[in-house]
């Protein structure tokens, strides 16, 4: 008896099937995650409270720091490129605030599965909603950071007005870093020598990154800085929530980068958590 040198036409429907079967899931992931709303808002809320609990100033200590690294920057860098500090102060400080809610929320999510590994191999839950929670938990840190701004502003002459675009601009910043988040966390979980590589080179791309240094200040230093910032596309990031910060609007550049970057890491996020969705739980 001949075997048939054709597969049987079943082969065929049943890839397809397990891949529309595995995009399904993650769908209902998403679905599952949006529903469960109150549960990881309350999460996130409770990360806050918790990292600032029994402490006497609160929330304001990483604001206190945030403006400490700040003057310090200013004062070496102000005399660097010979700038008056009430120019780089601010400059500085709004770039920092950037920073934080976008680029570094990337670079921090290295322990998105891994910091709850306990409940994912426990309980049933959407693996989306710890990315979310940990967004909501960036997100409430910015907030309460913006009460260095308001104070430290008026100190360097600048009164703390912002751009109505900060309304958009901090939503979609955290929407376009959303899926680099996924990533990053899906990564250091099944990799653990890249959760160490982001932990001690994150530094290198701060200093890289546009943050406290002034683009036009350092013109003179050739196409290498610019390169750095025309394709750095993290400098997009920051600069597109520090604009508005300091009362200006977002260059169209920013706007049109940003939705570049979202569309990308999308594409990135989907092509990595739709597969591999199901290994999380033996991965971490």
């Amino acid at each position: 008896m001949t075997r048939s040198a054709h597969p049987p036409a079943s082969a065929g429907r049943g890839v397809y099937g397990d891949g529309a079967g595995k995009l399904r899931k993650a769908v209902d992931d998403l679905v599952s995650s949006l529903k469960l709303t109150e549960v990881w808002a309350y999460l996130g809320l409770e990360d806050v409270m918790s990292r600032y609990r029994q402490t006497l100033l609160g929330p304001l200590w990483n604001a206190s720091f945030i403006v400490g690294q700040a003057l310090a920057l200013s004062v070496v860098f102000g005399a660097v490129f010979k700038a008056p500090i009430s120019q780089t102060m601010p400059y500085i400080l709004s770039g920092m605030l950037a920073w934080f809610l976008g680029p570094a929320a990337i670079l921090d999510s290295s322990g998105l599965f891994l910091s709850v590994a306990g409940t994912i191999k426990t309980q049933s839950l959407p693996y989306l909603m710890q990315l979310f929670r940990v967004a909501l938990r960036n997100l409430l840190i910015f907030l309460h950071n913006l009460v260095a701004l308001v104070v430290i502003f008026p100190l360097f002459g600048q009164m703390p007005i912002l751009h109505w675009t900060i309304v958009l601009a901090i939503p979609l910043l955290i929407l376009a870093c959303l899926p680099y988040m996924l990533l990053v966390g899906m990564l250091c979980a099944r990799f653990r020598d890249v959760q160490m590589l982001l932990q001690n080179f994150s530094p290198v791309l701060f200093f890289l990154t546009p943050v406290f240094w002034n683009p036009a200040q350092a013109a003179g230093g050739g196409g290498g800085r610019s390169m750095l910032v025309v394709y750095n596309p993290l400098s997009y990031m920051v600069d597109f929530v520090r604009k508005p910060l300091l009362n200006q609007y977002a260059s169209t550049a920013d706007w049109v980068m940003l939705g570049c970057i979202f569309a990308v890491g999308v594409v990135l996020a989907a092509a990595a958590f739709v597969p591999f969705r199901s290994k999380i739980p033996h991965w971490v």
